[in-house]
């Protein structure tokens, strides 16, 4: 669809209000997603489903169309928060700010949470999208690696700026999300350690260790199709390994995602900051 302003608004009555919630970022309740525009150009789609469901050509629909939206969802549904589940929200940084200068000027009153890249978003930007009601900023990361996100399409982001862009969000109390991803092409044992280590000295609010899935129409999929070790559809989730990396079992690799998610959420210090100790 190439006008993707001519889509109505979703009917959500078939659903529990209550059903709808995102609680890491916000217990306001309930919580809608939102699609203000579709599509993601970026070369990662060596391994993203995005440009398969959505195309790669980015289309995005009006700022009054978006705003629209969201008095519906907060008229009709009493919505207290949305989440933006655009593949990259400030992948046109002009219009990110557009928006969040329209959610401010409405005086909307929604918490609200988006995705990004490290490269799609500065200071200023992420200063007018905390006014307009940001509270959560999931970021992609995906490995510490910078061989295995050569390897995957991947721009590499310097471990300073991410530091410094996390302390911007965190100085204006907004929760970050770190994506990582584990047994992309050319990942070992030690360049998995190297991303968990990483995760936990960003210090991010929140981390999320998916596995590297291929998903049939990716370029991933065409070199490991021969590798693949399970046909069952429901085993593509992003959690389970379907293929090795290297000399990585699949097993390894879920055992590796284990690890890192244990690393991150039990050590000592994150347990202390969740409980504001720290």
């Amino acid at each position: 669809i190439s006008d993707i302003n001519c889509l109505p608004f979703p009917h959500w009555d078939i659903y529990p209000s209550n059903s709808f919630f995102y609680s890491i970022y916000t217990d306001m309740t309930p919580v809608f997603p939102v699609l203000s525009s579709r599509g993601c150009p970026n070369p990662c789609g060596y391994y993203c489903p995005y440009p398969l469901t959505q195309g790669k050509r980015f289309r995005a629909r009006a700022l009054e169309n978006v705003i629209d939206e969201l008095v519906y969802l907060k008229q009709k549904y009493g919505a207290q928060a949305v989440v933006f589940r655009d593949p990259i929200f400030t992948y046109d940084m002009d219009r990110a700010m557009r928006i969040s200068e329209g959610m401010s000027k409405r005086d909307m009153g929604l918490r609200w949470v988006a995705e990004t890249t490290p490269f799609q978003i500065n200071r200023e930007l992420l200063e007018a999208m905390a006014k307009a009601g940001l509270v959560g900023l999931n970021i992609g990361i995906e490995s510490a690696d910078p061989e295995v996100l050569e390897s995957s399409g991947r721009q590499r982001a310097k471990y300073d700026n991410l530091k410094e862009l996390i302390r911007w969000c965190h100085g204006l109390d907004i929760k970050v999300g770190a994506f990582y991803i584990i047994g992309l092409q050319g990942d070992t044992k030690d360049s998995i350690e190297q991303t968990i280590r990483m995760s936990k000295e960003l210090r991010t609010d929140y981390a999320q260790f998916s596995i590297a899935t291929p998903y049939p129409g990716t370029r991933f999929y065409d070199k490991v199709r021969n590798d693949i070790i399970e046909n069952e559809w429901g085993c593509f989730d992003g959690c389970t390994a379907v293929v090795g990396s290297g000399n990585l079992s699949p097993k390894k690799l879920n055992e590796l995602k284990w690890k890192a998610l244990r690393s991150f959420y039990l050590r000592p210090s994150y347990i202390f900051q969740r409980l504001g100790i720290l």
